[in-house]
């Protein structure tokens, strides 16, 4: 799982996240609220529309299963992805 965002960072007032719906729902939102306490002034959003849907330049970062790279993001990783069939 990987973490990326453009290769500039303006100070933040508003978080636009995007991420699939599935990985919102198990991992990031609930921990939202920790978030939001460390960092009460930055308002989060998040937009939805899984796996298919590209990086878009209203988001200021984006969450995406794969291997980072991605030409004019810089991306971190955030854990290794044991995926399993089922």
């Amino acid at each position: 799982m990987t973490f990326a965002w453009p290769n500039f960072a303006p100070p933040l007032q508003s978080l636009t996240v995007g991420v699939g719906p599935t990985f919102a729902i198990r991992w990031l939102i609930p921990r939202l609220a920790d978030f939001q306490k460390k960092e009460p002034d930055i308002d989060v959003h998040f937009v939805t529309g899984g796996e298919a849907a590209p990086f878009s330049d209203a988001w200021t970062c984006g969450i995406k299963l794969g291997d980072g790279n991605w030409p004019g993001l810089v991306a971190e990783r955030m854990f290794a992805a044991d995926l399993v069939p089922i």
